[in-house]
Formats: structure tokens, C-alpha cells, sequence
């Protein structure tokens, strides 16, 4: 580290090693990205059709505005793994629909419901 970012990171208690400055700020949709993401999981077959795309939404909106902050805003990975957990439970909805449509034409009837 050259001594002009040394004496700059002396003065400057946000400054980190590598001269990065990190924020504890998180974004404010964030945390309910990332609930609302997890929570679609477990209850993926009653409410997973409707948390899934709003987790989804809510992860990609707060991934946005977290990257365009140009490091004022923390909490990208909680972001990510909102986008991550969200994009499963739509993918297995699609998944779900693709196979009751695949059964549909193929045997003329839906996949049953278990008894």
C-alpha cells in the first residue's frame, strides 16, 4: 500500500485494507427480499406461486439499486440469495406446469392428486 492511501486510510476510520470503503447501510428491501425469498420455500405449494415472483422481484429491484449506489448501500448477497431462492420456487412452478401440460397432451388427463 503506497503511503498517500496509508495516510488516507489512517485518517478515514470507513476505510478498509486494499483502501475500500464498506458501509453498513443496507438497502431497505433487502431483508424482505431475502425473507420473502426463504419463507417461498417451505411453503412452496400453498403460497409459492405468489411469494416466488415477489421475492423475485423484490431481490432483482434491491440488487439494482444496491449496485447503482456505487458502495453507499450494503447487502448484495443478501440480495443474491433472495434472487437465488425466489428463482427456484418459480422455476419449479414452471417445471410443475410444464409436466401437467406434457401429461395433458400426451395422456389426454392431468397428473392425478395422490389420495
Amino acid at each position: 500500500m503506497d503511503s498517500a492511501r496509508f495516510d488516507q486510510a489512517a485518517r478515514d476510520p470507513c476505510l478498509r485494507s486494499f483502501g475500500h470503503r464498506y458501509t453498513s447501510r443496507y438497502e431497505v428491501r433487502v431483508t424482505a427480499a431475502f425473507i420473502v425469498g426463504v419463507a417461498s420455500i417451505p411453503l412452496i405449494y400453498p403460497l409459492g406461486v405468489v411469494l416466488g415472483p415477489v421475492g423475485l422481484w423484490l431481490s432483482i429491484s434491491a440488487y439494482r439499486r444496491i449496485k447503482g449506489s456505487g458502495g453507499g448501500l450494503a447487502g448484495s448477497r443478501l440480495a443474491i440469495a433472495g434472487i437465488a431462492t425466489s428463482a427456484f420456487v418459480c422455476g419449479a412452478y414452471v417445471l410443475a406446469l410444464y409436466l401437467e401440460l406434457l401429461s395433458f397432451l400426451v395422456f389426454g388427463d392431468f397428473i392425478p392428486a395422490a389420495p
